[in-house]
């Protein structure tokens, strides 16, 4: 699907600009505001596993996409649940948030949701296209 593939493409520089914009606001933050004693390492932390878990669910749908293969696209969408839940929490549960968290964080869900939407109905067209044997 060439929507999925080119929202894919934008979403793995996004997810380039994401990481570097948030590691940035944290060490920002780090120095302008007091962190209590084990919040700045545990948002570092989740920043890093959710840049991890990001690159290989856009690789994983990339794969599935180009390759039309279903089972692909099912892990791709179902790593999607983990980056919607750490968007959220860096919209909304970090211990200082900014508009430009907001923002960021903001556009990083709509993509996210945009790919959810768009490969499950890729995903219901292989599956109707290749009976599973």
């Amino acid at each position: 699907s060439l929507p999925l593939q080119i929202l894919l493409f934008f979403h793995h520089w996004l997810a380039l600009f994401w990481t570097s914009t948030n590691m940035t606001l944290l060490i920002w933050k780090r120095y302008k505001y007091d962190y209590p004693p084990l919040a700045f390492g545990w948002e570092v932390t989740f920043v890093i596993l959710l840049t991890v878990i990001n690159f290989i669910r856009i690789h994983v749908c990339t794969r599935g996409n180009k390759l039309e293969e279903l089972h692909s696209l099912v892990w791709g969408l179902g790593l999607s649940i983990p980056m919607i839940v750490g968007y959220s929490f860096f919209l909304d549960l970090q211990t200082y948030i900014l508009r430009a968290d907001i923002v960021l964080n903001a556009i990083a869900l709509f993509f996210t949701s945009s790919e959810i939407i768009l490969g499950a109905f890729v995903g219901f067209i292989l599956y109707r296209s290749y009976p599973l044997m």
